[in-house]
């Protein structure tokens, strides 16, 4: 068994090691942690911590291999002993003693996790002789006692683990770092039952961690952090990826509407309707929000909603493109598309694969136009909304449009 562990680490360093005049080729741990590691919708792994170790190595010129582990704390012993050698992004752990921290890219949190019920905010002080999780090895571990307060403090593995018991009413609270829980609940959309308690019981620095055989490499390290902050890509991967937490809500949400019939109508004298809105009405009364609708333009709709502009936008579809600046619900309706032609010209055409070397009206901020793709067997029509595709298609501008059905009968049938 030693022989066959020597002749394992042997490949394992043959494989790492660079070939002359190659750039330095560092392995990276990584495990399923939503928002630090996770695999898109085309399989590429990205998350947080994947995203700032490529950036890191993008500027100082290394070539990363990234290691798959079993479970978040293979992964950090891994790194600990320097089976691996680089982990972006988190903060100075007790596990990782032996390794080299870079300057601070960032900070995060540790907060104590409740379940959400009614009546006023809790406090630490209400958790005197409760039950409190947290998650091994992580960022807030040793936080878990909340002061001497904590009746119990109960170790789960997996964060899944830990949220999974506080929903189910076997422990009264977790104690982690923000960015885990809220990756996670959002994720699962379990976020609307759980509540953080404030304030933090602790903030830290993240750093990128080295283990100590590649402690020379630390200044390259520093310098592309600093370069990375300068250009503003630092700044950028810190809120895409939710590091920070973002600010209170505010007391009135401003919704943002743009004409789209019958879906969001705004009316000549400036007053909004239409179903999406109405429905928004109806699920802020019973939420208990108070909201101010305010027309904007396409544009401001395609950008999403920011702070300084909007909060809210009534319902539309999910896309790839529109999940990159902004988060959703559960699903409130599902919205059947269908490929609409002029009346007698829809022999033939069951599918997006028959409308080769056609013109396709495409409305430019829809569903329809991130699932066609950049370069489709047709040509694009794009249509400013759907009222624009339809008349497009009624005016011989194109042969066929794509569109939600329910949409399209708020328009006559020609």
């Amino acid at each position: 068994m030693n022989r066959l562990i020597a002749a394992l680490s042997c490949l394992l360093l043959w494989v790492l090691a660079p070939a002359a005049g190659a750039q330095q080729r560092l392995s990276v741990p990584w495990v399923d942690w939503p928002g630090a590691y996770e695999k898109d919708e085309h399989g590429k792994l990205t998350g947080f911590y994947a995203e700032l170790a490529r950036a890191v190595a993008e500027e100082a010129g290394f070539e990363l291999i990234f290691v798959e582990f079993a479970s978040p704390k293979a992964a950090l012993v891994a790194q600990r002993t320097g089976v691996t050698d680089l982990l972006a992004g988190p903060p100075e752990l007790p596990i990782l003693d032996t390794n080299i921290a870079s300057d601070p890219v960032g900070e995060t949190a540790v907060y104590l996790f409740v379940p959400e019920r009614e009546g006023p905010a809790p406090t630490i002080e209400d958790m005197r002789g409760r039950r409190i999780g947290v998650i091994g090895e992580t960022d807030g571990a040793d936080l878990g006692h909340l002061g001497g307060r904590a009746g119990e403090v109960v170790a789960f593995t997996d964060a899944r683990d830990a949220f999974g018991a506080l929903i189910m009413g076997k422990i009264d609270g977790v104690v982690t770092a923000y960015k885990m829980a809220t990756d996670l609940l959002r994720q699962t959309r379990l976020d609307y039952r759980v509540r953080t308690v404030d304030p933090a019981l602790r903030s830290d620095d993240l750093h990128v961690m080295l283990s100590p055989r590649r402690a020379a490499l630390a200044p390259k390290v520093n310098a592309a952090i600093a370069a990375l902050s300068e250009s503003g890509k630092l700044a950028r991967l810190l809120e895409h990826w939710n590091i920070r937490r973002p600010a209170a809500v505010p007391p009135v949400l401003t919704v943002g509407v743009t004409h789209f019939p019958p879906y969001q109508v705004v009316r000549g004298d400036g007053t909004v309707t239409g179903y999406g809105v109405e429905a928004l009405r109806q699920l802020a009364d019973r939420a208990g929000l108070r909201l101010h609708f305010t027309p904007i333009s396409s544009d401001d709709w395609a950008r999403g909603p920011s702070g300084g502009s909007y909060d809210l936008l009534p319902p539309l579809s999910i896309t790839e493109s529109k999940q990159e600046v902004m988060d959703f619900t559960i699903p409130l309706q599902q919205s059947p598309y269908s490929i609409f032609v002029r009346k007698g010209e829809g022999q033939g055409i069951a599918g997006l694969g028959d409308l080769a070397g056609m013109r396709v009206a495409i409305a430019a901020n829809s569903w329809a136009r991130q699932h066609v793709g950049p370069d489709p067997p047709f040509d694009m029509v794009i249509a400013e909304g759907g009222d624009a595709l339809l008349d497009a298609l009624l005016g011989g501008q194109a042969d066929a449009g794509p569109c939600a059905a329910r949409r399209s009968r708020a328009r006559p049938a020609r």
